[in-house]
């Protein structure tokens, strides 16, 4: 990843990477279908693992993750990015996500929801001449996770 980084074709470099449990038993390989990352393809299916981005240090001088977000913070970075910048991709997986109970979007499903829904809000604008269409799917699906746990909760309560 280095190397590829030096040619300085990229000013963002991602690659695939494997999910797990938390027993590291093999869940799936997170396996982009589109090697070219552009803004629309992040907002269609943002799965971008910041386990394995790599960006150019003089980036970081110009922007900064917004403090505001507690959880999509990498997703609004990497979206306004993407806006100016080249990314690269490399297809071989080099890493490893663990996936447990105790992940903080998991454990926070309200909190991820409502940010996006911010997020969305305060973005039409710069990101008008894309759709949206796809990450408000998420923002519902991540309302019904919501529903779901509180109504596990409120039956291991009473059993």
């Amino acid at each position: 990843q280095l190397k590829i980084m030096k040619n300085k074709r990229y000013d963002v470099l991602y690659s695939n990477y494997f999910i797990k449990n938390e027993n590291l038993k093999f869940i799936k390989k997170r396996n982009y279908q589109n090697i070219k990352c552009n803004t629309q393809i992040l907002l269609d299916d943002y799965s971008l693992g910041i386990l394995t981005v790599m960006v150019k240090r003089n980036i970081f001088k110009k922007k900064q993750f917004n403090p505001f977000y507690e959880i999509i913070g990498d997703f609004d970075f990497f979206l306004n990015l993407s806006l100016k910048l080249k990314f690269g991709y490399i297809s071989k997986p080099l890493a490893i996500y663990r996936v447990h109970q105790n992940n903080y979007s998991l454990k926070k499903i309200d909190l991820y929801a409502n940010e996006f829904n911010y997020w969305i809000k305060n973005n039409k604008k710069k990101f008008k001449k894309f759709s949206f269409f796809k990450i408000r799917i998420l923002v519902l699906k991540l309302q019904i996770k919501k529903i779901l746990y509180k109504l596990n909760k409120l039956i291991d309560f009473f059993y």
